[in-house]
């Protein structure tokens, strides 16, 4: 994945428009009092990686740019990614989990509903209540255990843990 046409299609990207630099992820221009240069700061599982490219030493802003976006290259190229994140923060698989009946206070009656939750296609989760006055406790609950069911995404969202 990180070859060397990655590192190409990279340089290019950055430096296709000489006014503004398309910077990568990883890397922050630091102008200081005595330090002006690029910082390069990076994870790769759970190791950190932080150094400086200093104008001074490269020459010249475009030339440490390119040395920055050179060794973040072989930081990807040498140590792929082993460790994957599973937000702990989601929603439970079984759909059984993902339904909850509620009771709200109303003027005449409570409002009592079947509420529904799942991911769609995007990973964004997606509600739906289905009344229990109208449609009865039974069908509500029914309905609501099927659109969890039928609706749900089932694939885990992993992202690879790079940067922080």
């Amino acid at each position: 994945m990180y070859d060397d046409q990655y590192l190409e299609e990279t340089l290019k990207r950055t430096f296709e428009d000489p006014v503004f630099y398309n910077v990568p992820k990883g890397i922050r221009r630091h102008d200081y009092k005595a330090t002006h240069g690029w910082f390069l700061r990076m994870f790769r599982n759970k190791k950190p990686y932080r150094e400086v490219f200093s104008d001074g030493v490269w020459g010249s802003i475009q030339d440490s740019l390119e040395a920055a976006i050179i060794r973040r290259h072989e930081i990807l190229s040498t140590t792929p990614v082993t460790i994957k994140k599973i937000s702990n923060r989601g929603l439970p698989l079984e759909p059984e989990k993902r339904i909850k009946r509620y009771e709200m206070p109303g003027k005449r009656r409570p409002y009592i509903y079947w509420k529904a939750r799942w991911y769609d296609k995007d990973h964004k989760v997606q509600t739906e209540q289905f009344a229990v006055y109208t449609l009865g406790e039974e069908q509500a609950h029914a309905l609501a255990l099927e659109a969890a069911t039928k609706r749900h995404n089932r694939k885990l969202k992993l992202s690879p843990v790079i940067y922080q």
